[in-house]
């Protein structure tokens, strides 16, 4: 079993070495985290059957970290692109209307490279970059 459950390779060594510099900035970490609902027509199957259901169709969050008044999203890519910057803006979307926290919600992407047509978009949503 990995460390980083859906973290392959590349993005568990990237956040690894984020991680390294950054853990003690956080009171914890959280990785895997399901967010999204199911389609409609999954809505009534059970046991099982809805478990794999979720796991297919429900949208995971790489990682999650807690401060006092803080919650940060993580996206962790080798390369952060318009995909990284659409992932990390549901996510946070979907985090938000799924677990209605109290706490202020913010994104951050770890990346080893960015993508210089997103810089501005990323700016305009007030989403971190980690390069590293």
């Amino acid at each position: 079993m990995q460390k980083y459950k859906h973290m392959y390779g590349a993005e568990a060594a990237i956040w690894e070495r984020w991680l390294s510099r950054n853990k003690n900035r956080f009171q914890r970490f959280v990785y895997d985290v399901h967010v999204g609902r199911l389609y409609p027509e999954h809505e009534t199957l059970e046991g099982n059957w809805r478990k794999g259901a979720e796991s297919v169709y429900q949208k995971r969050i790489d990682a999650i970290g807690y401060q006092a008044g803080l919650i940060t999203i993580f996206e962790v890519k080798p390369h952060a692109g318009l995909g990284a910057v659409g992932q990390i803006i549901g996510y946070l979307s979907l985090y938000e209307d799924g677990f209605q926290p109290a706490e202020e919600v913010v994104g951050a992407i770890i990346t080893e490279i960015v993508d210089p047509n997103v810089r501005s978009i990323l700016e305009e949503h007030n989403i971190e970059v980690y390069v590293v």
